[in-house]
């Protein structure tokens, strides 16, 4: 066991894995010769070649596009956006392509590639594009696991958890963190679950939400209070933000009953931003069985959504409303029951009527252009015009042709 920073750790538990499993590749800008921008794959290219540390193009979407292309194809690659402000381009091959590769494939095409994005959060000097927190735009896409380690040990883990997991990964890291927080790592190899919280700090009078650079400050604040007033702060850490650890952080809201979550980045939008409504929610319904919003669950559902409050389930879409048998099959998967035979066909949406069952068929109004005889396959809508009164205009535009006629 040695002492180690976050960025040593994470770089030790990459060459780990590309030791352990040839299909294990990096790609990115600079990640080869330079070792990256802030030196994570310092060696790697001399230690593997250039053939599994490769430097990229400017380009966001051709890596993460790359990245998408050789996973399906049994590589397992690991690829670094330079900074979190960079990663837009990327959006469409991230949210698009990767998170629905397997399901789109009927399972048969895994997408185990993991995506580094070392930089987000503000730092002295960052400025405008190299200081946001872009997390939180990827935790609303089924299909995605979004983690966020901030001390060393739990980093190196992950990223190895991170690696051998059969679908995408986006694995954030705080690049004021990479040399400022230091901790024991262990040498033997071990995973961390990328699904959980850890608790780091016990009390009894508030509980605390947060990861990354806050999560620290947070620390360091908890051990004063307890010091200097003797309130007891339980300071919890998502691992995950999505998914996120539901039960740890309720069992750590019920001690307390008071919430109060942390952020380095923007308050709004998914991410540990949704967790004071959801610890109340969560409280709430513990408490007295209130009332609780119904949602379709991580879960991709193409061409239709699923409504469902206060007991009432609707189908919206191309189909219309549904029967009661087809709605109870649906509300039995979506509540994690086996699916029965013909389930997928329902969640699908092939055995859907065309048109609602109480949908009105107006009668179509008759255009008297169309009641007419004609000739040909389309007859009856062709206009035999010498047999119909001309518009007043027409008249008129007939009077003037037949003035301007010259006179032979």
């Amino acid at each position: 066991m040695a002492t180690k920073n976050l960025l040593q750790a994470i770089g030790e538990g990459l060459a780990e894995e590309m030791c352990a499993d040839g299909m294990v590749m990096v790609l990115g800008e600079d990640v080869g010769r330079a070792g990256g921008d802030f030196r994570v794959t310092q060696g790697l290219q001399d230690e593997f070649g250039p053939s599994r540390v490769m430097d990229t193009p400017l380009a966001e979407s051709l890596i993460v596009g790359a990245a998408i292309g050789l996973s399906v194809n049994g590589m397992r690659p690991v690829a670094e956006i330079q900074f979190a402000d960079f990663i837009p381009p990327a959006f469409d091959q991230i949210v698009s392509e990767a998170a629905r590769f397997y399901y789109r494939s009927n399972g048969a095409y895994p997408c185990p590639i993991t995506i580094r994005v070392p930089s987000y959060g503000v730092v002295p000097g960052g400025a405008l594009y190299h200081s946001q927190s872009a997390e939180a735009y990827f935790c609303n896409t089924p299909g995605l696991k979004v983690v966020t380690p901030t001390f060393p040990a739990d980093a190196k883990g992950m990223l190895k958890s991170a690696i051998r997991d059969p679908n995408p990964v986006l694995f954030f890291e705080h690049k004021r963190t990479y040399r400022l927080i230091k901790e024991d790592v262990l040498e033997d190899d071990y995973d961390v679950p990328l699904d959980r919280a850890r608790v780091h700090r016990e009390g009894s009078d508030v509980n605390v939400v947060a990861y990354g650079l806050v999560l620290y400050t947070a620390l360091e604040v908890a051990g004063k209070l307890s010091e200097e007033s003797g309130v007891e702060v339980e300071v919890v850490e998502p691992w995950s933000l999505y998914p996120l650890d539901r039960e740890t952080i309720l069992e750590s809201a019920r001690k307390t009953g008071q919430v109060l979550v942390v952020l380095g980045g923007d308050s709004g939008g998914g991410g540990a931003g949704g967790v004071p409504d959801r610890a109340g929610g969560w409280l709430h319904r513990a408490a007295d069985g209130g009332t609780d919003d119904r949602r379709s669950g991580d879960l991709q559902l193409p061409r239709h959504f699923l409504v469902a409050a206060h007991g009432l389930f609707e189908w919206h879409g191309r189909g219309g409303r549904h029967s009661s048998r087809q709605l109870r099959r649906l509300r039995g998967t979506l509540r994690g029951r086996s699916p029965k035979r013909g389930d997928r066909r329902v969640l699908r949406g092939d055995a859907l009527p065309r048109r609602p069952d109480t949908a009105r068929r107006l009668p179509r109004p008759r255009c008297p252009a169309r009641t007419q005889p004609g000739r040909g396959r389309k007859g009856h809508l062709l206009r035999h015009r010498a047999n119909q009164p001309q518009h007043p205009d027409e008249q008129l535009n007939a009077a003037t042709r037949e003035d301007a006629r010259p006179e032979l």
